[in-house]
């Protein structure tokens, strides 16, 4: 699901109208199709209908862009375990 925007303009001011829409494939297809009219919004009804897109199709949170690498993740690896199979030469053509 996505926000999608429409510019009207009525006496003499420019409106934008947002729709929350999902795409759906029908044969080899694929059409969109409206799932609310949001009308105007401002950016923090953009953020919260974002938010009810991921809720409504089941999508967990994203992860921040940036992290600040307070959590890392370490897996244990046991080095006697480890081999190379099927490796290649990169660069000659």
């Amino acid at each position: 699901m996505y926000l999608r925007h429409t510019i009207r303009k009525k006496d003499g001011k420019v409106h934008r109208y947002w729709t929350l829409v999902r795409s759906i494939r029908v044969g080899r297809r694929v059409i969109q199709q409206t799932v609310a009219q949001l009308g105007e919004l401002d950016e923090r009804g953009r953020i919260e209908a974002r938010a009810l897109a991921r809720r409504l199709i089941g999508a967990p949170e994203e992860a921040s862009l940036f992290n600040d690498g307070s959590d890392h993740l370490t897996a244990p690896v046991r080095l006697k375990g480890v081999r190379i199979e099927r490796s290649r030469q990169f660069g000659d053509v």
